[in-house]
């Protein structure tokens, strides 16, 4: 069975003893071999007797929590000058580290960075960076490593008097004897002779009887010839040298190598090159990572995915797992994680036996870390990293804006097992299984649709949500066939499979027309030749985005494993519930398409998509009631269209478009509303809009508005927040308001704010209630179907300047003739500190026309 990495834990131990996070940055943490022991170094005071100015080493025991800072006798460097650079031996006994040493007076030299040893069971320190004699470097000297058993340490300077009578050009590598305090010069030949060119990077083998180190130098063995700089070994015990960073048959790489560490059994080497020349192949312009088998020399490029293609981007600082199976390494690439967006070094991890990679610098969300992440290295048991990182979304409450020392630890996740989405945990109560390939599209389509489980079919899945989609990503690996296609219509993306199948959920013209979730810039049908991409696959690896179009033989992106999902294929309908349904989130049953437009609400609406009658519908999720239904549309010029509303089968209202507000195009002039007043609905009932186009007008309907109609015969009042804000008015809360809440005006000069009358047909007193205050005179009119009917000055006196009781008022319109879908607009103007509070509207019937009473669609 497949399986992935997942990380399960992430905590921040560059803390205090206390657990409490340092405010400053911390970084490169190592710990000892039985993982009790991390030493790191930190900018933060984390303990009280840290009263300099610098950053600090530190100890930490995670066992119990207890941190220490560790310095240097005064003798040995300056105590307080801080320290950095740590590393700690597999016991967890000794620890060498960056100093400053100040030089006497009188001397040439000032200060220097300097290497010191801490013998932290007898407390011995001693300068590493000098001579055997002890005489300090007479320049810096840093990059301490600890030879397994602590009793060497390799070191880089640019010192010549360490190692006298031996010249070298730039940084030599170094070891020190700790015992004897004995020197030598790691970067030089065989023969002894210095590197003439600067050398770095030192790594001892597990057994200590080599180090492997990075130099520019061409005088270390025969024949180097590249120009550039390569990784070698040296074999303390013959002082042999041999350069590794070559290709199987010894041929020179054609561009700089670098890094280097060992496996655990000391048969492979792990290093970096930017030479394209090492294996065949390898075209992809970036720093690599290779695995040189020592024993054979054979070279292995391991920068792949598990499909063996190469990345764009340098990868940096390999490791190899406790075991050998696994690598860790940092890059900046996209492509080799969901979402990963941040610009930044992120660390990796490769399954060397099954190709997978894992992004492992993430929240236990797998959410990729929103900061650069680096200097890793495997926990001893290989169970995690110890790692540094800027982000700030690893843990909860990491808040210093600084880097920070995580131990994050994985687990192997297993994948194919049958998962249900339940319903509990937000889901649609589905059941769900990743099926490995490879196979063709076509092939995991029919082996999809021949399995099942608890008597429900299966089918390639649909993802029709963020949701969904985030719960396929948890359980696949990269790169899954879904059931999408355009292979009906290059561009018409469509679900293929399901109780979704035909639903079109994105094309080229109108972008997302439901969920969708491309990455980059997919889809591309890259392959536009015959038979081209036509096929969604989901978990794909992009900055952005999850999805992309691939192909069918002779296109290399041809098979994959898939993503089966298990439900019931009798589609539940659509839900209509309260407020508004945009029209284009109904269950289409025959002649309407999607189509977006930005005049539409939320830029979108049905139209019709050829001849007939074009019908869509949806099911009533609110409890039963009275309700006043609104169908937005828009009303154009050229063509006289129909539609009827009808709920369970029965026609309750049906119109003609023959209005004709605007011009023969979607505008907001064309915008119209059809209101249904009284309509009882039950929960379930089944809301169904049919109609015909007509000319040039293709039925463009856009929502359904359900709101509680208001009594038939009684006053009703409208509360002003609950009215259509069509320009500038905003809502504010305050307890001297009828319902808390109140409209005042927004940043423009003139305000307005429309209300669809929906009560029974007759004669009203309309009064509105607003608040006058005292620091100006407003002017508000009221416009009934375009019209003007009344306009009035805010001038009262009685008011205060703020919102009180006192300045409470009312304005009455007598006797206005109003029938359901009559259009009821405020249009006011503020003045000085008075901001056009309105309140409410009431209405209050004298006389309903006839047979008004009974106007109620049941």
């Amino acid at each position: 069975m497949a399986t992935q990495l997942k990380v399960v834990s992430v905590d921040l131990v560059s803390t205090d003893s206390d657990g409490v996070q340092g405010d400053k940055a911390s970084s490169q943490g190592h710990l000892s071999a039985d993982g009790t022991w991390l030493v790191f170094q930190s900018s933060s005071k984390l303990v009280p007797e840290d009263v300099n100015t610098y950053g600090d080493v530190y100890l930490k025991n995670l066992t119990t929590g207890v941190v220490e800072r560790l310095t240097v006798d005064p003798s040995v460097a300056a105590t307080e000058e801080g320290g950095w650079n740590p590393a700690i031996s597999a016991d967890g006994t000794r620890v060498a580290f960056g100093v400053t040493y100040l030089y006497p007076p009188g001397s040439t030299f000032f200060a220097e960075e300097a290497v010191a040893f801490k013998d932290l069971l007898t407390g011995e320190d001693m300068l590493v960076s000098s001579d055997a004699q002890g005489m300090v470097a007479q320049g810096t000297g840093f990059g301490a490593q600890l030879s397994p058993d602590g009793t060497q340490v390799a070191f880089l300077s640019d010192a010549k008097n360490l190692v006298p009578g031996v010249d070298f050009t730039g940084y030599g590598v170094f070891l020190k004897d700790i015992a004897s305090g004995a020197v030598s010069l790691i970067s030089s030949s065989a023969e002894g002779e210095g590197a003439n060119g600067s050398s770095a990077d030192s790594s001892f083998s597990p057994d200590g009887a080599t180090v492997a180190f990075f130099s520019r130098g061409d005088n270390l063995i025969e024949d180097d010839g590249n120009g550039v700089g390569d990784v070698f070994i040296k074999d303390f015990a013959t002082g042999t040298v041999t350069r590794v960073s070559v290709a199987s048959d010894g041929t020179e790489g054609n561009g700089e190598s670098s890094g280097g560490a060992f496996s655990a059994d000391g048969t492979k080497l792990l290093f970096a090159s930017r030479a394209t020349n090492l294996v065949a192949h390898d075209g992809n312009g970036s720093q690599d990572l290779f695995i040189k088998d020592l024993i054979t020399g054979a070279v292995e490029m391991v920068t792949t995915d598990n499909s063996g293609n190469q990345w764009i981007g340098d990868s940096y600082g390999g490791v190899f797992s406790p075991d050998g199976t696994k690598i860790a390494f940092f890059n900046d690439t996209t492509s080799l994680s969901v979402r990963d967006s941040n610009g930044e070094w992120d660390i990796f991890v490769k399954d060397l036996i099954t190709g997978t990679v894992t992004a492992v610098s993430t929240n236990v969300a797998g959410e990729i870390g929103d900061g650069i992440s680096f200097w890793h290295e495997f926990l001893p048991d290989g169970s995690g990293i110890v790692f540094t990182s800027a982000a700030s979304n690893l843990v909860a409450d990491d808040t210093n804006g600084g880097w920070d020392v995580f131990i994050s630890t994985f687990e192997e996740q297993e994948l194919g097992e049958i998962v249900q989405w339940s319903e509990a945990e937000g889901g649609n109560g589905h059941w769900y299984q990743y099926v490995e390939g490879p196979l063709t599209r076509a092939e995991a389509k029919a082996e999809a649709e021949s399995r099942s489980h608890l008597g429900l079919p299966g089918y390639l899945a649909t993802i029709t949500s963020a949701e969904e989609n985030d719960f396929i990503l948890a359980m696949t690996p990269p790169n899954v066939w879904a059931g999408g296609t355009d292979e009906r219509a290059e561009g018409v993306w469509e679900w293929a499979t399901g109780p979704e199948a035909g639903d079109v959920f994105w094309t080229r013209s109108s972008g997302a027309l439901g969920y969708a979730d491309w990455g980059g810039y997919e889809p591309n049908n890259a392959w536009s030749e015959p038979p081209g991409e036509d096929y969604l696959t989901a978990h794909s690896l992009y900055a952005t985005g999850t999805w992309a179009d691939s192909g069918v033989p002779p296109n290399p992106n041809q098979a994959f494993g898939y993503v089966v999902e298990y439900s019931d294929l009798t589609r539940p309908p659509a839900q209509i519930g309260l407020g508004r349904t945009e029209a284009e989130a109904i269950d289409i049953d025959s002649g309407f398409r999607v189509q977006r437009n930005p005049w539409a609400s939320e830029d979108a609406f049905l139209q019709v998509a050829g001849r007939g009658e074009a019908v869509a519908s949806g099911g009533f999720s609110g409890a039963a009631g009275v309700y006043t239904i609104i169908v937005g549309y828009f009303d154009e010029a050229d063509g006289a269209s129909s539609l009827r509303f009808e709920v369970n089968g029965e026609t309750l209202d049906a119109w003609v478009w023959d209005a004709d507000p605007a011009g023969n195009t979607v505008t907001g002039a064309a915008a119209s509303k059809r209101v249904i007043p009284f309509v009882t609905l039950e929960t379930g009932d089944m809301l169904t809009l049919a109609g015909t186009a007509d000319g040039g007008e293709p039925l463009r309907t856009d929502y359904i508005d359900i709101r509680p109609a208001p009594a038939a015969t009684a006053p009703f009042n409208v509360e002003a927040e609950t009215l259509e804000i069509t320009k500038d008015f905003q809502i504010f809360t305050n307890p001297h308001a009828s319902g808390d809440a109140y409209l005042q005006a927004g940043g423009g000069p003139d305000q307005r704010a429309l209300y669809d009358f929906d009560g029974a047909a007759g004669l009203y007193d309309l009064t509105i209630g607003y608040f006058d205050e005292s620091d100006g005179v407003s002017r508000m009119s009221v416009w009934l179907n375009g019209a003007e009917v009344d306009s009035w000055l805010w001038d009262g006196d009685f008011g205060d300047a703020i919102v009180t009781p006192a300045g409470a008022a009312q304005h009455t319109l007598f006797a206005l003739d109003l029938a359901p879908g009559d259009r009821i607009e405020l249009i006011g103007r503020p003045d000085g500190g008075e901001p056009l509070r309105t309140d409410y509207l009431h209405f209050d019937p004298l006389r309903l026309a006839l047979g008004a009473e009974a106007f109620l669609f049941t």
